[in-house]
């Protein structure tokens, strides 16, 4: 079945901004600095997990 909204492959990424990357304190930008910032939330969210998961 077709989204209406189009095709989410077909979605030029270009990744975290500059901006948003000085926010962790990142040298990098784009996809690089798009994955150390999911790296990161990813360890931010852990001590999260059994309070999420209990519910």
């Amino acid at each position: 079945m077709a989204c209406i909204y189009g095709d989410i492959m077909k979605i030029d990424t270009t990744g975290a901004s500059e901006v948003t990357a000085k926010q962790d304190k990142l040298t990098v930008k784009g996809v690089e600095a798009s994955k150390k910032l999911a790296e990161h939330d990813l360890a931010r969210m852990e001590k999260y997990k059994s309070i999420i998961t209990k519910s």
